[in-house]
C-alpha cells in the first residue's frame, strides 16, 4: 500500500518503471522483501479495502464554504473502446464531458477552500454531474459552489433541506485523469484511491485565499 501511494508522489508516469528502476534499486533497505513486478501487481489488488479505510481519516475538515466538481477518468482512447476488457464486463460506460465523448468513469469531489478533500464518489461516465451531489453532501453545511452543470431547482431545494446552500454559475474548466492500470477494475479503483491519498499529503494544494470578511460576504450571497 505504501509503495502504491508513494508512486503517485514520485513523478513517474508509469508504475512499472517506478517499481523496477526506482523501488528495486534504491528502496531495498526500506522494503527488504520485495517481490517481482508480476507479483506486486497481484498483491495490489488486495489493498483496495485498506486504501478505502486509510482515505477516510485523510479527508479535510468541514467549513462553511465548499466546492463541488467532477473530472473524467478515461480508461482508454475512444478508438479502443470495443476492444477494452472492462467494456466486456459492463463496468465502465460512455459519457460526455465539456471536451467531448469518452469511455470510463467520473470522479466527483467536494473540497474546501484549502483544496482538502471533504467527500468523494466515483460513478460511471454516463451519470450526470448533479445526480450524486445529494449523496456526498451528507456531511456538509453552509455554502456549496459549483459550475453551471449543477443548476437544478430540485437539487437546490433538496440541499436546502440539508442546510446546504447551492450556488452555481462558476465557469467550468474540465480536468482529466488517466489511469495506468486499465485492465482490472479493482486495480483501477485501488490506483485511484492511492492517488487521492497521495494528494491529501501534498503540502501545497490548489487553494483560494479567503479572509474572515470574505467568508461573511459569501455566506450572505
Amino acid at each position: 500500500m505504501t509503495i502504491v501511494i508513494a508512486f503517485h508522489q514520485s513523478g513517474y508516469r508509469d508504475f512499472k518503471t517506478y517499481y523496477i528502476h526506482f523501488v528495486c534499486h534504491y528502496l531495498t533497505n526500506v522494503f527488504p522483501k520485495l517481490v517481482s513486478y508480476t507479483r506486486i501487481l497481484k498483491l495490489m489488488q488486495s489493498v483496495l479495502v485498506p486504501l478505502c479505510s486509510y482515505l477516510t481519516p485523510r479527508q479535510a475538515r468541514l467549513i462553511w464554504i465548499a466546492f463541488v466538481d467532477s473530472s473524467k477518468l478515461q480508461v482508454c482512447h475512444n478508438l479502443c473502446i470495443l476492444r477494452h476488457p472492462i467494456l466486456k464486463k459492463g463496468t465502465a460506460k460512455r459519457g460526455k464531458g465539456t471536451i467531448g465523448w469518452f469511455y470510463g468513469f467520473k470522479l466527483h469531489l467536494i473540497i474546501n477552500d484549502q483544496g482538502g478533500i471533504i467527500s468523494v464518489k466515483v460513478t460511471t461516465a454516463n451519470m450526470a454531474d448533479k445526480e450524486p451531489v445529494s449523496e456526498i453532501v451528507d456531511v456538509l453545511w453552509g455554502c456549496l459552489y459549483g459550475d453551471k452543470v449543477y443548476i437544478s431547482g430540485p437539487l437546490k431545494r433538496e440541499l436546502a433541506n440539508q442546510r446546504v446552500t447551492l450556488i452555481t454559475g462558476i465557469k467550468k474548466h474540465e480536468t482529466q485523469s488517466e489511469n495506468s492500470w486499465r485492465r482490472s477494475c479493482i486495480s483501477f479503483m485501488g490506483n485511484l484511491l492511492a492517488w487521492l491519498i497521495a494528494y491529501s499529503f501534498k503540502p501545497k494544494k490548489l487553494s483560494i485565499k479567503i479572509t474572515k470578511f470574505d467568508k461573511q460576504v459569501l455566506m450572505q450571497v
